[in-house]
């Protein structure tokens, strides 16, 4: 938000300059050539905070159109509009600072070891990963089997032969949970380990995997609560 309110006050004082010179008469040189040293003034600062993931084409053309001999201040003025668009837009994709310290307030503690400070970097690929990742760890820690993917889930959590239990399986509730809870954790590794391992293009972004990270969350804190089947 500092970033946006900084950059969003420097295109506010370039849009103003540009105004000035809109209002400037033809036959005023000087004053033009001032408001117009002004306006580049502005521009090089912009550049300097301009954030990496926005193209500079606006910024260029800005640029193109002060060094000519006679500058289209209207022009300047649609160029300096799109750049405020670009700048919402662009903002508007990233994570707030509130949304940021509230996922951190949802993960389990193993989840957020393995996967937060991927999330925050934007490495959203890898956050998802891990987060998977981190939740076959516990499960494998839990049981003390070496294995993975559903051989590891079909042998842990077990109806007939269970290792653990995350519920009370004599009852009809508790088996339903057992159950459900495998196929959760089937679904986790076939649909976001499997897929995000073995392909580096990625459809992530921080919503969807701030989901991601919630729901290897839930099932962290499943397993950290389990007991050893008697």
């Amino acid at each position: 938000m500092r970033d946006y309110i900084t950059i969003n006050r420097h295109l506010r004082a370039l849009r103003e300059r540009i105004s000035d010179l809109t209002g400037v008469h033809d036959a005023d040189g000087y004053a033009e050539g001032c408001i117009s040293d002004y306006i580049q003034r502005d521009l090089r600062e912009l550049r300097l905070i301009w954030p990496e993931g926005i193209s500079n084409d606006v910024l260029d053309a800005m640029d193109s159109i002060i060094a000519e001999q006679k500058i289209d201040g209207w022009e300047l003025r649609k160029l300096a509009s799109a750049a405020e668009d670009q700048l919402d837009a662009f903002f508007i994709k990233q994570p707030s600072s509130d949304i940021r310290t509230a996922l951190k307030e949802l993960l389990d503690p193993a989840v957020e070891q393995a996967a937060y400070r991927h999330y925050l970097a934007g490495h959203y690929r890898e956050a998802a990963l891990n987060a998977v990742m981190a939740v076959f760890d516990l499960l494998r820690q839990k049981s003390g089997l070496d294995l993975d993917g559903a051989a590891l889930v079909t042998q842990a959590l077990s109806l007939e032969n269970p290792i653990l239990q995350l519920a009370d399986i004599k009852s009809q509730s508790g088996r339903s949970i057992q159950v459900g809870f495998i196929d959760m954790l089937k679904g986790a590794y076939a649909g976001i380990r499997n897929p995000k391992a073995h392909r580096l293009e990625t459809d992530l972004n921080a919503v969807s995997t701030a989901q991601y990270l919630v729901f290897a969350s839930l099932l962290a804190r499943k397993l950290a609560a389990s007991n050893r089947a008697e």
